[in-house]
């Protein structure tokens, strides 16, 4: 089973270091930080375009994790991975946000077309009545 980076992290406190795989996955987008994010939170939080985060927050933190990893900075890389979830918690409340107001906007425009169609309806009844 493939470890998290929070579980390498953990690991790399205890060793006082990344290994060499860790570096490996680091310097991959598919397998980075934010890669990883991407594949457990899904595209409407993470999108990426070729293999890389379209969103510049995103892919400026993955950039900044690698370089942790990098330099053996545990401490740096574990913050760094944190500002990445923040960043992620912030990406679901917008799309949830989003959600909403799609929803709230077709509930509008499903009452507007049952309003209208009932007041068609009440206009035949009373020219017929």
């Amino acid at each position: 089973m493939t470890q998290t980076w929070r579980q390498r992290i953990v690991l790399a406190q205890k060793h006082g270091r990344f290994v060499g795989d860790d570096r490996s996955r680091a310097a991959q987008w598919s397998t980075c930080a934010v890669g990883e994010l991407a594949r457990r939170r899904g595209p409407q939080i993470v999108q990426l375009e070729n293999g890389r985060p379209v969103d510049e927050v995103f892919s400026q933190l993955g950039t900044s994790f690698f370089a942790a990893v990098l330099a053996n900075d545990v401490a740096r890389a574990e913050a760094t991975l944190n500002t990445i979830e923040d960043q992620a918690r912030i990406a679901a409340r917008a799309v949830a946000r989003r959600r909403g107001r799609d929803h709230e906007s077709a509930f509008a425009e499903e009452g507007a077309r049952t309003l209208a169609t009932a007041s068609t309806e009440s206009l035949k009844r009373l020219r017929e009545g």
